[in-house]
Parts: C-alpha cells; structure tokens; sequence
C-alpha cells in the first residue's frame, strides 16, 4: 500500500497523543453538537473526493436485527452510522447511506423482502464510482461474556482487509485496549461482503447481550466517540490509497 503524508488524525503511527486525542475528542463532540444538514463543509485540502464512502446501516424496517431488552439493533446501527456520515461529510468525504429511515431496501409486495434487501444494498454500491462499503451491526451471543467491536473483510478486495485492520487497531488504542479481537475475512453467509467487489467492510460495533457494552452502545457520546475512530480510520485508508 501506498503511503502518504496525511494531514488527518493519523491513528495507526500515533501522531495523536493520549492528552491531544483527549482534546480532539472533546472539539469533535462540540462540533457534532452544531452541525445541522446545511452546516457549512470545510475545505481540508486533501483530495478524499475521489472515493465514496458509503455507509451502510445493517436491518431496518421489520428485520429489527438483534433485540435485547426493548433495544434493536437496528436502530442502534442507524444513530451510529449517521453520526459516522456526518463526520465523514464534515471532512469533506462523499458520503451515501444505503438507509437513513427504519426502512429496509425493499417493495412492500416483496415475497422475501430480507433477499431482496441485500440485493438492493449490493446493487446500490455497484452503481457508485470508486466505493468504499461500510456496514453497521451489532453482535449478539447466547453468554453475556463476550464483547468487543469487531470487523469482517471481504475476499474480493484486498484493501478490505487494510481497512478492517485500520479500524480494528485504532478502536483497541483509543476506545477499548482490553478488546483482543482480530480482523477476519467474512464467508459467503455475509452477503454484501461476498457481492461487493469494491474494498467493503462490515463492523460488528459491540454485544447487545453484554450489559455493560449495551449501555455504552445506547449512549450518544460513545456513539459519538466510536464514529470518530471509524470515520478517521476511513480517512487514513483513503489516503494510504494514493488520492
């Protein structure tokens, strides 16, 4: 891969100490406070435009995903993927959400409306130039012990597996440094990721069936906090990528 002066939070090589991440952290939190649809973007002067990053809100509609305690993933996957559109979109990246409504990618009158919504998903990347897919979703498992954010990566790229590691390292550095999981290459059962040609990623953001990690997935600051390493992980990949 290609590597580039970067002008971002370059995570991975820790420019950004703990005392400045903290801070960085805190201005970001204001910012979100006041970004509405029609904020002013800034102008970074690094050319991110040349890729689309699309982000991709796993379920919707009445595919609420898992669901523990009245909480559905679906509309966890949502809050976090807007807020990952809305910093994106805030550095000047090309943004597009496959959904920013509890609805899925499908007619009414479909007889399998799931099929054809991951049909639809995989359809709505293949019509964008240079994409980049990102899917939001929540793990769940039958014992409460297990936890931790995790991303899958698909086969057909082999930039997925870069960005999956980009994330994955810079999520153990500054948001969870207990979490010891590791990247790993999505099977054929995660349809989007074995469709897409393009770098495509999935990221499994925590478990609904760990108490502690649900209460952290429902609270905006931390949704806050996990969009902002992802968002800025996508930012370093891109321009690890040569734009």
């Amino acid at each position: 891969m290609k590597k580039t002066t970067k002008l971002y939070f370059n995570l991975n090589k820790l420019i950004l100490v703990g005392a400045l991440f903290t801070l960085a952290i805190f201005f970001f939190l204001l910012v979100f406070q006041n970004l509405g649809e029609n904020s002013t973007i800034i102008n970074t002067g690094l050319e991110l435009r040349k890729y689309t990053v699309i982000i991709d809100a796993g379920h919707g509609g009445n595919d609420s995903g898992a669901v523990v305690d009245g909480v559905f993933e679906k509309d966890l996957n949502l809050e976090i993927s807007e807020k990952i559109g809305k910093a994106l979109s805030f550095y000047n990246v090309n943004v597009l959400e496959t959904r920013t409504t509890d609805s899925l990618l499908a007619e009414e009158s479909s007889k399998n409306k799931k099929r054809e919504d991951l049909k639809n998903r995989v359809e709505f990347a293949k019509k964008v130039d240079s994409p980049i897919f990102v899917s939001i979703h929540m793990n769940k498992f039958p014992e409460e012990k297990y936890s931790g954010l995790q991303v899958f990566y698909s086969k057909n790229n082999v930039e997925s597996k870069n960005l999956a590691n980009c994330i994955q390292e810079n999520n153990k550095f500054y948001v969870d440094d207990k979490n010891t999981r590791q990247i790993k290459k999505a099977t054929s059962s995660i349809f989007v990721l074995d469709r897409l040609e393009c770098p495509a990623i999935l990221i499994e953001c925590g478990f609904l069936s760990n108490k502690n990690e649900l209460e952290k997935l429902k609270d905006e600051n931390y949704q806050k906090k996990l969009a902002f390493v992802i968002s800025n992980s996508i930012i370093e990949f891109i321009n690890d990528l040569g734009c």
